[in-house]
């Protein structure tokens, strides 16, 4: 695996290919807009193209008004919101304060949701990566 800073660029004219295809994981955003602006861009453009799925905000919050200090708790929290038979956009924001977050998603693979991990990479540029 191969880590980089991505470049700071205007993420509107790549948004609808970075929902759309699978293949697109990455997009960075504007320093001067930062992280809150990417994702109400990256939000919004998953409500246009997908306005039947969820799209679920996952901060400090939300993990805290949902008791969920372990990556069970929140593998238990997707599966709740995954529950309803829509597809599920999970928005990551901020660093979450799990360790191994990421174990998770383990069994998510295959099913009909989509992580977006949100963070601001070196030089203070947002970015967005997509996972699963």
């Amino acid at each position: 695996m191969v880590y980089s800073c991505p470049v700071e660029s205007d993420p509107r004219d790549k948004l609808e290919d970075f929902v759309r295809n699978p293949e697109f994981k990455v997009i960075a955003g504007l320093r001067t807009e930062g992280l809150e602006g990417l994702i109400e861009l990256v939000s919004a453009e998953i409500r246009r193209q997908e306005p039947e799925s969820k799209v679920i905000m996952v901060d400090r919050e939300v993990m805290s008004d949902n008791d969920i200090d372990f990556p069970k708790d929140l593998e238990r929290y997707f599966e709740g919101e995954m529950s309803t038979g829509k597809k599920c956009n999970f928005l990551l924001c901020d660093d979450l304060p799990v360790v191994n977050w990421q174990t998770a998603l383990q069994r998510m693979g295959g099913r009909n949701a989509q992580v977006y991990c949100f963070s601001v990479a070196c030089r203070q540029i947002p970015s967005c990566s997509k996972m699963l």
